[in-house]
């Protein structure tokens, strides 16, 4: 069956919030007992070409995947990329939703539906509800991710806007031109703009800024269905699913709203207060995850979860009048002047791309502790702090440490997955399940090199006619470069 993904490309990408480590470490926060990322059964629903699935199997080989999509392309593309890295645990499935029978599929400990719900018409996504709930393992967790009210309205309104200027595109990039060509004109300013204009012109240079597949199959999709939080639960708990927490920072209590909204937010039950929070901070866009509704009786929220979890951050430190602050690539960013914060926050940036348990952690903060201080008051405050730096994006946890080198051996290898897609353009995905960039175009070279057989002498004798600078130079150059991509998380361990 042909679909308009096979006629526009949606090029596919890894989404770290998706991998089973880091769905099972909202688990274990909650006090459940997901399974382990190593050993699991994980399915995609609406896989595309299956960049976040086949990279997650590529660095599992012990777990076992299965992506659906509609589109034949796509599954086409998918397949070559997991033969081209030889991952055998993964399978592709070109299938309708509609159709397949899951009793055939599952049962899963992860289910992922990324950029699915939303874009599909009411009974599809009915069904995609149904086949979770009979797929989901007892102790399985689902990611669903789909755009929200109260603050979808405000790109909603940009495209209608644009389904009206291409009503009556005949091709794709036709329509694709047309929506660009209107954004154009849309994100001229102006002297005295009011606080719609400046919306629609921000929401204008948003579009003009995507890709053609982004801008066609999302702005242009002619199913674009946005909910409110609580029809999503209500929907989930017609199929015997529960909400559980968001996704990422959102899991471990976000700090974006003051301190005087969050009192407000903790007279409401839960499920209320998730959809107030909408409220303040306009969401647009939400990642749910969810659990049987049996397995949510048992789940938990609290501190003592974290003692579970192992933890990373990979952040720019920085000093300024007395105060330490660590910004997180994402944007994100947490500051200090508290010593025993700082020197949780640099025990963590020492060990990246490694991860630490709260043990390991306060072991080798404890000198930035008052002697006075038990264990008990440090583990304590180590736990809040954690939480606060989870909540804001600038430390992330898993359930379970990536294998991953902390610097490069006498035989540097790294990530075969990477190294296929660097062929296709700068950006990779690391061992961290996480996009990074290789722009330099001597490091690019030196990366493709890395596949474990070729010591140091070796790269700077193929790398020779590569190198524009002083013969002496080229071997620090490529033990610079070598620190740089082990940084980046791409060496296996």
């Amino acid at each position: 069956m042909s679909t308009p993904y096979d006629s526009v490309d949606y090029p596919g990408h890894a989404y770290a919030d998706t991998h089973p480590r880091s769905l099972g470490a909202v688990g274990r926060l909650f006090g459940l007992a997901p399974a382990a990322s190593s050993a699991c059964r994980t399915l995609e629903i609406g896989c595309g070409d299956g960049a976040n699935l086949v990279a997650m199997a590529y660095a599992l080989p012990r777990s076992e995947f299965v992506g659906i999509d509609l589109s034949a392309r796509a599954i086409a593309k998918g397949m070559d990329l997991a033969k081209s890295v030889d991952a055998s645990n993964v399978r592709l499935l070109e299938a309708d939703l509609m159709a397949i029978d899951p009793d055939t599929l599952g049962p899963f400990d992860y289910v992922v539906a990324h950029g699915f719900y939303s874009w599909v018409p009411s009974p599809v996504r009915d069904r995609l509800m149904e086949v979770i709930s009979r797929c989901l393992a007892p102790a399985g967790i689902a990611f669903v991710s789909y755009n929200a009210y109260p603050g979808f309205y405000l790109r909603q309104m940009l495209r209608e806007m644009l389904l009206l200027h291409t009503r009556a595109a005949d091709s794709p990039q036709e329509a694709i031109a047309g929506a660009r060509a209107l954004a154009e004109y849309l994100a001229i300013g102006g002297e005295g703009d009011g606080l719609e204009r400046r919306i629609l012109r921000a929401e204008a240079e948003r579009v003009l800024a995507k890709h053609d597949g982004p801008l066609f199959h999302d702005d242009l999709s002619p199913v674009n269905a946005p909910v409110w939080f609580h029809e999503f639960v209500s929907e989930a708990a017609r199929h015997d699913l529960a909400h559980l927490a968001d996704a990422g920072a959102e899991a471990f209590g976000s700090r974006a709203l003051p301190a005087e909204i969050l009192e407000m937010l903790q007279s409401l039950d839960r499920l209320t207060r998730e959809q107030y929070r909408d409220f303040f901070l306009c969401r647009r866009f939400r990642r749910s995850l969810l659990v049987r509704r049996d397995a949510l009786a048992t789940a938990k929220e609290h501190l003592r979860g974290f003692d579970d979890l192992r933890l990373a951050c990979f952040a720019i430190r920085s000093e300024a009048h007395g105060e330490t602050r660590y910004a997180h690539r994402s944007g994100a960013t947490l500051s200090t002047r508290d010593r025993r914060i700082s020197g949780i926050m640099d025990a963590l940036l020492e060990a990246w791309p490694d991860t630490l348990g709260i043990a390991e952690l306060l072991a080798r903060a404890g000198e930035n502790f008052q002697a006075d201080e038990t264990l008990a008051d440090r583990l304590q405050f180590a736990r809040g702090v954690l939480a606060e730096a989870l909540g804001l994006g600038v430390v992330s946890a898993v359930s379970e440490a990536p294998l991953v080198a902390t610097r490069a051996g006498a035989l540097p290898r790294a990530s075969l997955f990477a190294r296929r897609q660097l062929a296709q353009g700068p950006e990779v995905t690391n061992l961290w399940h996480e996009t990074v960039s290789l722009d330099d175009a001597f490091a690019a070279r030196l990366f493709a090199l890395l596949d474990g057989t070729r010591s140091r002498e070796r790269l700077a004798s193929e790398l020779h006619d590569a190198w524009a600078g002083p013969g002496e130079e080229l071997a620090p150059a490529i033990d610079h470069h070598l620190e740089h991509i082990a940084r980046l998380a791409l060496l296996h361990a």
